[in-house]
């Protein structure tokens, strides 16, 4: 239960946790939302009869909208700023908004435990599915249990539609494209072990093992480094990590794992008197603003947003009609796009 304004709230978790059923099977049986869910008798009266003990009240605007198509979907974003979750917001608005959607934002800081509370409140207005935007595994596991949510990470065994970013084949894109321009040795900057990352950035470096595997060349101490690299912090930081990759390791293109490591590996390069991309190409990934703010411009691997929309509504669409309980959940890969700029 949560308290509002001095008063508790029962909430549609609060009924279910203690019937042992999903929330969106008590919407069912409460709100008239999720027309092609199926609650048997007993159940349903279970569910009422708990409801009337808390002194369940449901909100007006839900009563008015039940057994009705909303054309609502609430969308959950991460916590922060970054300009790509705001990239990824914008392309799924403008697609809702062009089939005839609107949404219903929440912003998860850093407890899954704020996904109850936020499907409570799509369920007041009846939302037709919940789109999760951001990729912490966790979050994603905890809506595996509710039938409407699409996520953006694939969660294995866990019944949850989701579209993800093939951050795999994102991570073979940019090692084929510098083997495509003669380039013999790539080396891959990144800011941890690999076995440390979440899920979603370890995918991109099985990308990059793979492509150097077929390329002929060894995934390991030959050609990966570690950087210990705080954003503040002045471009020196970077310099030894990349005359080490460059100059004892032989490399003549360096991955970055992330934009922001790029552009400070072509200053770091520019310091040493190595020329981009003739003695080192750079390729980042993200394809943030910051690529066309450094010289040379970065060559970098988009996020596809526009096209994970329209997979996402895609998704909406055929879940509703065949019912969100009904069948395995369906999961959509979008590879990231390569825009070549001048750095590689």
């Amino acid at each position: 239960m949560s308290t509002t304004m001095g008063r508790t709230r029962v909430r549609l978790v609060d009924i279910a946790n203690e019937v042992g059923v999903s929330r969106a099977v008590v919407g069912r049986v409460l709100l008239g939302s999720g027309a092609n869910i199926r609650v048997g008798r007993e159940k349903a009266r279970q569910i009422r009869q708990i409801a009337k003990r808390l002194n369940y009240k449901p909100n007006q605007i839900a009563r008015q909208l039940g057994g009705k198509g909303s054309q609502l979907l609430g969308v959950l974003i991460g916590e922060g700023k970054s300009q790509g979750r705001f990239h990824r917001l914008l392309a799924v608005e403008a697609e809702s908004r062009r089939r005839g959607y609107r949404i219903l934002i929440g912003q998860i800081a850093n407890s899954n435990g704020e996904v109850d509370e936020y499907i409570d409140e799509f369920d007041a207005y009846n939302v037709e599915a919940l789109l999760y935007l951001d990729t912490r595994y966790d979050i994603c596991e905890a809506l595996a249990n509710y039938p409407g949510a699409i996520t953006s990470l694939h969660v294995p065994g866990k019944d949850v539609a989701y579209v993800e970013l093939d951050r795999a084949v994102g991570g073979r894109i940019a090692v084929e494209h510098l083997l495509s321009r003669g380039r013999k040795r790539i080396g891959i900057l990144t800011q941890q072990p690999i076995s440390d990352k979440p899920r979603a950035e370890r995918e991109k470096e099985r990308g990059f093992m793979e492509a150097l595997a077929a390329g002929g060349q060894n995934y390991g101490p030959q050609t990966v480094h570690m950087v210990d690299f705080d954003e503040p912090q002045r471009v020196e930081q970077m310099v030894p990590a990349v005359k080490a990759m460059v100059q004892e390791k032989g490399c003549d293109a360096i991955i970055a794992v992330r934009d922001i490591l790029a552009v400070y590996v072509v200053k770091a390069l520019r310091q040493l008197k190595l020329r981009v991309p003739k003695d080192v190409a750079v390729v980042g990934f993200d394809n943030l603003d910051l690529c066309i703010a450094v010289d040379p411009e970065l060559t970098s691997l988009d996020h596809s947003h526009e096209a994970c929309a329209k997979a996402m509504l895609d998704l909406v669409l055929n879940m509703k009609e065949e019912g969100f309980e009904g069948g395995e959940k369906a999961g959509v890969a979008i590879p990231p796009t390569l825009v070549v700029r001048q750095s590689s």
